[in-house]
Order: structure tokens, then C-alpha cells, then sequence
């Protein structure tokens, strides 16, 4: 196959779809313009407060203390290592997830807030 026949191919062929899709509406009065349906916007979500740094630093004291309470205890008083700095740890990291969540969560409206 040549040149010319390639270019005969292409030229003489359509570039439409014969088959007409639903979401597609032709208009205009060339009936080439395309009219594609968008889905609707929905509205942006209303923006979070930031953040406390001291909240996260809160957060981060919880973790840190709890393990250095276990170790104190494990080392100082009983010598039972790594059994207080386990628990202890597994107790902060639960303290302070349970704490970054209610940080997390949006706060309900005030109510009763009448005149």
C-alpha cells in the first residue's frame, strides 16, 4: 500500500462515530459541536481550624512520658526489664491516638447561642 492509498484512506473515511452516545449531544447548526453534560459541583467543604502546636506537642509528651515512666520503673524500682516500658508505651501510643482523634474530630456548634 502507498502513500496515495493511505492518504485516500484517511481522507475518505469519517471521523465521527457512526453510533450516536447519549452523553454527547450534537448542536449548532453545523451539527458538529459537542454539548457535554458536566456532573453537578458539589459545594467545597467548610475549611478546619488548624491545628494547636500545643495540642501536638501535648500529644507527643503523652508518648514520651509514658515511656520513660516505664523505664524509670523497670530500671529504679522493680528491675523487671522491658516489662513496665512495654506496657507503659502501649498505654501512651493508645493515650495519644485517643487524643489525636477527639483533635480530629469537628467540633459541634455551639448551642443555645440566642440572644
Amino acid at each position: 500500500m502507498g502513500l496515495v492509498e493511505l492518504v485516500k484512506l484517511f481522507t475518505s473515511s469519517r471521523l465521527t462515530s457512526p453510533l450516536s452516545h447519549p452523553q454527547y449531544a450534537l448542536t449548532g447548526p453545523d451539527r458538529l459541536t459537542l454539548d457535554a453534560r458536566e456532573p453537578p459541583v458539589t459545594p467545597s467543604p467548610t475549611p478546619k481550624p488548624p491545628v494547636s502546636p500545643v495540642g501536638l506537642m501535648v500529644v507527643g509528651t503523652e508518648m514520651a512520658g509514658f515511656t520513660i515512666t516505664g523505664v524509670l520503673l523497670d530500671v529504679v524500682v522493680f528491675g523487671t526489664m522491658p516489662w513496665f516500658t512495654v506496657g507503659l508505651t502501649l498505654l501512651g501510643l493508645f493515650a495519644a491516638f485517643v487524643h489525636l482523634v477527639k483533635m480530629a474530630r469537628p467540633k459541634p456548634p455551639a448551642a443555645g447561642g440566642g440572644s
